[in-house]
């Protein structure tokens, strides 16, 4: 049933995100582009119904038992009537019928699928869509040509809010006793830190370098987490732990495969502390299940961590000992993370409390004090403007210096905190709502008409 749901929910997302009338191409191209992308899942959606019937017709001929005959034979006339009906029928708005058997239940699977991936892609590409009229609308001097950039800016937004009530939404606080599945939860125009992540059919993938991406849920207790993953090339997958009033970070498969271990330890790395494993060689293209099981009180940690069902590692002791790794950059110690210094894909991740609960992580959307960021500001004494974005990024496309030109934005003890793309960070003081101050830096707002 929950899968069932999940598919409904996408179908009406599809069937809302698919009526704005952009006049900017990359919007255009956007929604072109998603137009083709659930056409596409149409077209795969049926020619996988027609193999599924033939194979079908085959076992219904072959079957001796008269219910089990019928039963094959009823499919496969249902096959041949959603066929009929996918023919004429709106992409955006087709809901497939519930299959019995394991070849269309897979056919449907899939088609659930393609829909997802088309969602998720769309939404990265309004975002793209909205820097792009952003920045013109920077540069026009013309008060009509800003006006109306500025409405094709909201119609993007409109588009974008309409993906996020139609598709995932907020999570849920997580209960103990039952595990949840975190991947579906998982939003990249939220979530992502640091590198290109992509949902594919396979699972959650990202292209080498210093991956990040933070899960949407934030353990309060006790937990175990449960992650599968297939390494591909390259180095290792991370799990960001957080334990008690600390964290650290779990290594699986570094040194292409041959070392794993938790960082930092007394400030060690995984290569040199007592978690350390080089007794496994993580082999590319085979798939891993790790478990990792916390347990902290007041002062003190238990990391249980085992691998496809035997022990791996463990780790216990003061959490003061624990740290992150130093190029870690999630916005909080306190939260569930992953990361890839590799070509991996991650099949699914999986959270059960043990004690407490879960609760949504606070988004860098939402304001703290009533103070806000997003929006235009102009650095005082060059003039580059800056844009916050209510997704938690940041984009300055016209500074000089070009390490400034792209980060993400936290706000916190009222603070807000920009991370560059080269990881850099940068602390200011919020003045007032128009005002923040950084050693050598100060941001002002700018009014909506500029």
């Amino acid at each position: 049933m929950r899968h069932v749901l999940a598919l409904s929910a996408v179908l009406i997302l599809a069937g809302l995100c698919h009526a704005a009338e952009f006049k900017s191409d990359e919007a255009k191209k956007a929604q072109a582009d998603y137009a083709a992308a659930l056409d596409a899942a149409k077209t795969t959606y049926g020619q996988g119904l027609v193999k599924a019937k033939a194979v079908l017709d085959a076992k219904a001929a072959a079957a001796t038992d008269a219910i089990s005959k019928e039963a094959l034979q009823g499919e496969s006339a249902a096959a041949t009537e959603e066929l009929v009906r996918l023919r004429d029928a709106d992409a955006a708005a087709f809901e497939p019928k519930e299959w019995k058997s394991a070849e269309t239940k897979k056919v449907r699977a899939g088609f659930a699928a393609d829909l997802k991936v088309a969602q998720v892609k769309y939404a990265q590409d309004l975002l793209r869509a909205r820097q792009a009229v952003l920045t013109r609308k920077a540069a026009a001097t013309d008060s009509a040509v800003k006006e109306a950039l500025q409405a094709e800016i909201a119609l993007i937004e409109e588009e974008q809010a309409g993906l996020k009530e139609g598709g995932k939404g907020a999570p849920k606080p997580v209960k103990q006793g039952a595990w949840i599945d975190l991947l579906p939860l998982i939003d990249l125009t939220r979530d992502v830190v640091k590198g290109r992540w992509e949902s594919t059919k396979s699972g959650l993938a990202a292209n080498g370098g210093r991956s990040q991406i933070e899960m949407p849920v934030v353990p309060f207790g006790n937990y175990e987490l449960e992650v599968k993953f297939v390494r591909e090339s390259g180095n290792e997958v991370n799990v960001f732990i957080p334990a008690g009033s600390r964290s650290v970070g779990l290594f699986l498969g570094a040194e292409a495969g041959s070392t794993s271990g938790m960082e930092q330890i007394n400030g060690k790395n995984y290569k040199s502390n007592e978690t350390t494993v080089k007794t496994v060689n993580l082999e590319y293209g085979q798939p891993y299940t790790v478990n990792i099981r916390v347990i902290a009180d007041t002062s003190n940690a238990e990391i249980t961590v085992s691998l496809n069902g035997k022990p791996f590692t463990k780790w216990a002791g003061p959490q003061q000992a624990l740290s992150p790794p130093t190029w870690c950059t999630l916005r909080k110690t306190s939260y569930l993370g992953l990361g890839m210094n590799a070509q991996a894909v991650i099949q699914s991740v999986r959270l059960r409390m043990l004690s407490g609960e879960a609760k949504p992580r606070a988004t860098s959307t939402q304001a703290e004090g009533g103070f806000s960021p997003v929006g235009e500001w102009q650095k005082t004494n060059t003039g580059t403007l800056f844009t916050f974005f209510a997704d938690g990024r940041v984009f300055a496309p016209k500074a000089q210096d070009r390490k400034y030109a792209e980060g993400t934005w936290a706000l916190s003890s009222g603070k807000l905190t920009i991370t560059f793309k080269t990881a850099e960070r940068m602390t200011f003081e919020i003045v007032n709502a128009d005002t923040i101050n950084a050693p050598d830096w100060q941001l002002r707002r700018q009014a909506a008409g500029k």
